[in-house]
């Protein structure tokens, strides 16, 4: 028994030994380097438990590699367990750097001072160079400038990363994909990789583009019996990618210092475009255009710009003009990047219904740029435009309906005498001959008014209980309903400037996500012609000179009905389509 326990000690003794000597270690391979070489730092840790904290090595240093192993051996009864952190480090600035202390569970590495060598010393023979570039040294604020970046490589890259400069006080746009070339330098062919980017400085004053860095690894040589073969044929040996660790690599380029000139007094006060280029066009639909009051005719307005991101664009709103109310819709702006830079556009498409016929007067329309080439302001314009507007179709009296004339009978009385022929005579036979109509309309109006009042309070009944129960389900639904109720009520009345109200206010909460903005967007949603085609008389019979009479009676029952499916039409579209577009036209 007491042999037992004097085993089971000795036991314990040797596995906590190691615990109890549990140390952490850090050693670099080398502490002198260049500004273009790495080092590699070394981490070991007598211990199965802990992981190294590498958030302080960022802010002198990137990390480019980070390979663990662990190691357990047991010697003369000892068990040693070990892990290490081989780590491949790229310093970032030149000068003296400081490997912190790291922590590793409770345990800290001592720090380790480096000394990086200002220079462009190359890696392995000029294997790899990365060179920067502008197109121009002094740009106007805000306006374009084009940085390239080429990567020259003469030997084959297994992996590598390129970090681009963070330029907080400038907006960047990458110019398309990558292109690839051949290059000869100093009698050795280069692969090249060519990236470019837009820059647009938000300051005026001196402008710094900090060095771009890569960091990759070359595909080892001769690791794999395959080498020759595949070298010759391919290039690369795609067994050195799974047996061969290849040699990491790094290039950095040279900084860029641009002049950014601050915006010209010239143009002070007005919207500050510098562009390369500026163009305004227009088209018409129906094209030419033919205005006739009441009767809407669409404007689309483009601006172009080269140089420049649609984010830049102005507005290019038409001015107000008497005699025309104006239907502006949502502009559409896009920008589009190609290898020389980006161009912008923006497209407002406004619907433009005249009030009163004769000669209208469409002001130019003009924008205010700088050309960054010839360094001058300059105007792009849409000339003034005179449009004839025809009266609407049912103010000519074209479409009026004709007036029977229907003589009156003529009735023999004798006169009594001369006088008499004159100031009087007997109007008996007229009113026998002319039958009286009025006591029968009358009494067809009241017939009438009783009929919609009396189906006006059964809805509503129905209707109650309804928005009740579907209030304590669903806030949403109730608003939709009373908006379909109100439309109800409007076709029943007659009123066309209540049916306008009612359909614009059941459409704001049946299209909430895009809401129409008037009638004529409203119409633009219907699918049935005829309904269209109301929709759009409904809204000019507010202006229209002589408005024809609207037949809302003809079309209730067409209204009620669309309005009362429409809201089960869109869940169904919305179900099928699942998740509700982002940008909803």
């Amino acid at each position: 028994m007491k042999l037992g326990c004097w085993m089971l000690s000795v036991v314990i003794g040797i596995w906590s030994v190691p615990l109890l000597a549990a140390e952490v270690s850090a050693q670099v391979d080398r502490n002198v380097i260049t500004q273009n070489e790495t080092v590699e730092l070394t981490l070991e840790l007598s211990d199965q438990d802990g992981t190294p904290d590498l958030a302080p090595l960022e802010d002198d240093f990137t990390v480019l590699n980070n390979a663990r192993s662990n190691r357990i051996s047991i010697v003369n009864g000892r068990v040693d367990t070990r892990n290490e952190w081989v780590l491949t480090l790229a310093p970032k600035r030149s000068g003296e750097l400081h490997i912190p202390a790291l922590a590793v569970g409770d345990k800290h590495t001592d720090p380790i001072v480096v000394k990086v060598i200002a220079g462009k010393a190359a890696t392995a023979r000029n294997d790899v160079i990365l060179e920067s570039s502008v197109d121009v040294r002094s740009v106007d604020v805000q306006a374009q400038l084009i940085y390239t970046l080429r990567l020259l490589h003469g030997v084959d890259l297994k992996e590598g990363a390129l970090s681009v400069p963070d330029l907080p006080n400038a907006i960047v746009e990458r110019l398309g994909e990558d292109s690839t070339s051949e290059v000869q330098r100093g009698g050795r062919r280069y692969r090249v990789v060519e990236r470019k980017y837009a820059i647009f400085p938000q300051k005026s004053g001196p402008f710094k583009i900090p060095p771009a860095e890569f960091n990759g690894k070359t595909v080892a040589r001769g690791s794999s019996p395959f080498d020759s073969f595949f070298n010759r044929r391919f290039g690369a040996d795609p067994f050195d990618q799974v047996f061969g660790s290849g040699q990491v690599v790094r290039a950095r380029s040279d900084e860029i210092v641009v002049n950014v000139s601050a915006q010209p007094k010239e143009t002070l006060g007005s919207w500050w475009l510098p562009a390369k280029n500026i163009k305004r066009s227009d088209e018409w639909a129906p094209n030419p255009p033919q205005f006739r009051v009441g009767e809407p005719v669409t404007r689309t307005l483009v601006l172009e710009a080269d140089g420049l991101t649609a984010q830049q664009l102005p507005d290019i709103g038409q001015a107000d003009i008497a005699g025309v109310k104006l239907y502006p819709d949502q502009p559409a702006k896009e920008t589009t990047a190609h290898a020389t830079g980006v161009t912008a556009k923006k497209t407002l498409k406004i619907a433009l219904i005249a009030t009163r016929p004769g000669k209208l007067q469409l002001p130019p329309v003009e924008v205010s740029w700088w050309d960054t080439r010839l360094r001058s302001r300059q105007v792009a314009t849409l000339p003034e435009r005179v449009i004839d507007v025809s009266p609407a179709a049912d103010a000519t009296g074209a479409n009026a309906p004709a007036v029977a004339s229907t003589p009156l009978p003529v009735v023999n009385t004798p006169l009594r005498n001369a006088a008499d022929a004159a100031v009087s005579f007997d109007d008996s036979a007229v009113r026998e001959a002319v039958p009286n109509y009025w006591p029968y309309l009358t009494a067809v109006a009241v017939a009438a008014w009783l009929f919609t009042t009396l189906a006006w309070w059964r809805g509503r009944r129905v209707l109650e209980p309804a928005v009740q129960n579907s209030a304590r389900a669903d806030p949403q639904a109730v608003n939709v309903k009373n908006a379909r109720a109100a439309v109800h009520a409007a076709c029943a009345s007659r009123d066309p400037k209540k049916l306008r109200d009612a359909l614009l206010q059941w459409a704001v909460w049946n299209w909430r996500a895009a809401p129409p903005r008037n009638i004529i967007d409203l119409a633009a949603r219907v699918s049935d012609e005829t309904l269209r085609q109301f929709l759009l008389r409904l809204e000019r019979e507010g202006y229209a000179a002589q408005a024809e009479p609207l037949d809302i009676k003809a079309m209730s029952a067409a209204i009620v009905t669309w309005v009362d499916t429409a809201a089960v039409k869109e869940k169904k579209r919305g179900d099928e389509k699942g998740l509700r577009a982002l940008y909803p036209r």
